[in-house]
């Protein structure tokens, strides 16, 4: 089990840093020694071990929203911190997509994920609210288009 968590994570984390096609690449804002990540993916794209290892539901019209916060520290490569995530999505006609984000941790790996649900062709208009360990909170928006078929 623990083979396949460390498996499941490594694999998670491929597919958010280095999607494309018909899911985004990975985005990342810098807040002074804070970075934050943040991706989305149609669950359809996860593998059915590993949403089912998350608690993940796949289907072609619901996706997920994965933020990584890290710390950038002297002389060595940043560092994923714990930190307070919020997300809310809103399509072009104002209608609000309900996401809750939790935290999951693996070893060294500390990512925020949320599930909503998604129509094809349909574009959303995220924005997080990130406070980190200093107490500092870091607001950020970005706009993704889904496709579904």
């Amino acid at each position: 089990m623990k083979a396949l968590k460390t498996w499941a994570t490594a694999f998670i984390c491929a597919i958010l840093m280095f999607a494309t096609g018909m899911v985004s690449a990975e985005q990342a804002e810098q807040f002074g020694d804070y970075e934050i990540h943040y991706n989305t993916v149609s669950t359809d794209f996860l593998a059915p071990q590993i949403a089912k290892l998350y608690g993940i539901t796949r289907s072609s019209n619901r996706a997920i929203l994965t933020v990584t916060v890290l710390k950038k520290q002297l002389g060595v490569a940043a560092l994923p911190v714990k930190a307070q995530v919020q997300a809310s999505a809103v399509n072009l006609s104002n209608q609000i997509k309900p996401m809750s984000m939790r935290e999951i941790t693996e070893g060294d790996a500390i990512y925020y994920v949320g599930e909503f649900p998604i129509s094809d062709n349909e574009t959303l208009d995220f924005n997080l609210i990130v406070s980190t360990d200093g107490g500092a909170t870091h607001s950020l928006a970005f706009r993704q288009q889904f496709f579904t078929e």
